[in-house]
């Protein structure tokens, strides 16, 4: 039953007479239990017949999918609104694919279906704005209210603003912020509509022990109990059990949740199952008939007797893959992949994202010799942990001036910097292989008119690419390059990805992988060069789908840019093991692709060029590429 407003209290209202701006409210949870007539016979295919058209066949497959398992099937007369005899399903095609088209597109047709049902997507913040304009892209009649936008939209219910009208001089401490997220709320129940918001706003709002006002509380119930469906637009992003995001997402009880991620493995086997839990709970009696406790031991252990069930699966799913963590061998664990496949394979659709329409996509991994002074440096710094390590990796990798902007040296590494002061004072664009490399392969494109990103999970080393492009080609910052990192705010980044992608005059965009989401579009470039590794590979994978996606118009080049003989080498190994792990576990077909080395054999006529220019062979070590084995 849809939420009313001004109406005698019920069911999760106040008494009579509360001076809260909540005290006219009055709602129960969406059932998605309300069968509209206007659709009675067919498939669901005739609810959204012109968006059909502009599927792909991935897509189409996908929506079905969705169906079958939140409402039993596509055939229009016997679809169930039994809660319990729908589960929520993950959406696992690659970053580009079209996931939130096709997300809108099943919204449309459910809400069309049950009528009564109130959807909630949760997405990172950095993707709102585009969720907000896919919406109005394809014409959705369906409101879409933004909880994290301070304004409103113009589609705010007349009951909501009536409300606001009447209450406006009784607000007491809720102020206008939370007085706008009320409007949005009571607009979400009143009418047939969509509820977006952030992870992090979600978290805020539905933490229970933050909330000491009625506001609060009531804004917090709804949340979890209100939705009939809930999207998780980049699952993957609450892969923590113990984070407080994944508690809360935990709570919410409509068992109807579409998880959508280009990149459901992360790091480790332990994620994946918190991964899946959120949005099939389920799964996890799969996992201990399979694997069982008494093959890990868990009946022998009396504290192990007394773990939650939760706690139970986890410990069996985690004890059963821990061996994965050293290696491959495909002899002693294909058998339990094959097990975990069967169990996953019912509400887990993959798409890889072979998109044939698309040109192409060439992805290197390009080993450079670090410079006579990167490598003097490194080898003089100290130890540190592994991410203080890390970092100053990637940023001497990068050009080894980058050392003078890092505050967190200590005073040997402060003697090393006063030693070698001079160099670093008067960098040199020699001086750092990558830096030099960036600079070379943009003045090659540059001609070429073709655009080029580039890829940071550091802002310093995005600052120092960017002073030797103004440098070296007498460029000015917002017009030849553009910068998107996390210090950009949230309304500026849409216009800046819109001005790179249609602006002839811009040739660079530096970009954090910070801000990297699946739903970012920046097709405007056919060549991207990844400055450093993470340790998780799907930050990679990501990066490149910004560009090898839906829309793109030219073959895509990647670089995967590697420093020799340094930590460096070591995270390709590890980023290769678990590419393995990802593929075993979604691959719909098995892959032998192995890394060659095509530095004599190169097909990309621009790497082609640097390598030619590489006379001494000093720069470049190697060229791996995947090939089919």
């Amino acid at each position: 039953v849809s939420g009313t407003f001004g109406k005698q209290s019920r069911k999760g209202s106040y008494e009579e007479g509360d001076d809260s701006v909540l005290g006219e409210f009055d709602c129960e949870a969406s059932g998605c239990s309300n069968i509209s007539n206007d659709f009675t016979s067919g498939t669901v295919w005739d609810i959204i017949p012109e968006l059909r058209k502009k599927m792909f066949q991935h897509q189409k497959e996908g929506f079905e999918f969705i169906w079958k398992n939140l409402a039993g099937g596509i055939v229009l007369d016997q679809l169930t609104s039994n809660s319990d005899a729908v589960g929520g399903c993950l959406i696992s095609h690659a970053p580009g694919s079209g996931k939130t088209f096709l997300t809108i597109a099943f919204l449309q047709s459910f809400l069309q279906r049950f009528d009564d049902c109130r959807s909630m997507i949760v997405a990172p913040v950095n993707l709102l704005h585009i969720w907000e304009g896919e919406f109005i892209k394809w014409g959705i009649g369906v409101p879409l209210h933004m909880l994290n936008s301070r304004g409103f939209s113009g589609r705010e219910s007349s009951s909501a603003l009536e409300l606001l009208t009447r209450r406006r001089g009784k607000l007491g401490s809720t102020g206008r912020q939370n007085l706008c997220r009320i409007i949005k709320i009571f607009s979400w129940i009143d009418r047939k509509s969509v509820l977006l918001i952030s992870y992090g706003l979600f978290r805020k709002l539905t933490t229970e022990r933050r909330h000491s006002d009625k506001e609060g509380q009531v804004i917090r119930k709804i949340l979890l109990e209100y939705p009939g469906l809930l999207v998780l637009d980049e699952g993957h992003t609450a892969r923590n059990r113990f984070s407080r995001i994944w508690q809360c997402l935990k709570r919410v009880k409509t068992q109807r949740r579409i998880m959508l991620s280009g990149t459901p493995f992360q790091n480790n086997f332990v994620e994946l199952f918190n991964t899946l839990y959120l949005i099939r709970p389920t799964f996890a009696e799969g996992i201990f008939k399979s694997f069982g406790d008494h093959e890990n031991g868990l009946e022998a252990d009396p504290v192990e007797k007394e773990m939650s069930l939760q706690d139970k699966n986890e410990t069996v799913f985690r004890r059963t893959f821990a061996t994965f963590s050293g290696g491959i061998e495909p002899r002693g664990n294909s058998s339990r992949l094959k097990e975990l496949r069967l169990i996953i394979d019912p509400f887990v659709h993959v798409h890889e994202g072979n998109l044939h329409k698309l040109p192409g996509l060439r992805d290197y991994f390009v080993f450079l010799y670090p410079s006579t002074l990167q490598r003097c440096i490194l080898e003089k710094l100290t130890e540190k942990s592994n991410f203080e390590n890390n970092y100053r990796v990637s940023c001497i990798s990068v050009h080894p001036s980058i050392l003078l902007g890092i505050e967190t040296l200590d005073a040997k590494d402060r003697d090393v910097i006063k030693e070698h002061q001079a160099d670093l004072s008067n960098a040199r664009i020699t001086d750092g292989v990558k830096v030099r490399f960036v600079v070379e392969l943009v003045r090659l494109c540059a001609a070429l008119n073709e655009k080029v990103l580039v890829f940071s999970q550091f802002v310093l080393p995005l600052s120092n690419i960017k002073h030797f492009l103004i440098s070296s080609f007498n460029w000015t910052t917002g017009q030849e390059v553009l910068q998107l990192d996390g210090g950009i705010a949230q309304k500026c980044r849409q216009p800046i990805i819109h001005t790179f992608n249609n602006s002839q005059k811009v040739k660079v965009l530096l970009v954090s992988t910070e801000v990297c989401a699946e739903g970012m579009d920046l097709t405007g470039a056919s060549r991207v060069v990844l400055l450093d590794l993470a340790w998780n590979p799907s930050v990679r994978r990501q990066a490149i789908g910004r560009a090898y996606r839906i829309g793109q118009k030219k073959v895509v080049y990647a670089y995967n840019l590697i420093a020799s003989s340094t930590l460096e080498e070591k995270k390709h190994k590890i980023q290769d093991i678990k590419d393995k792990f990802s593929q075993l576990v979604f691959s719909t077909v098995a892959k032998n692709d192995t890394l060659v080395d095509t530095l004599k054999e190169c097909d990309d006529g621009v790497l082609c060029e640097l390598i030619k220019r590489d006379i001494s062979a000093s720069f470049f070590e190697k060229v791996l590429e995947p090939k089919c084995g």
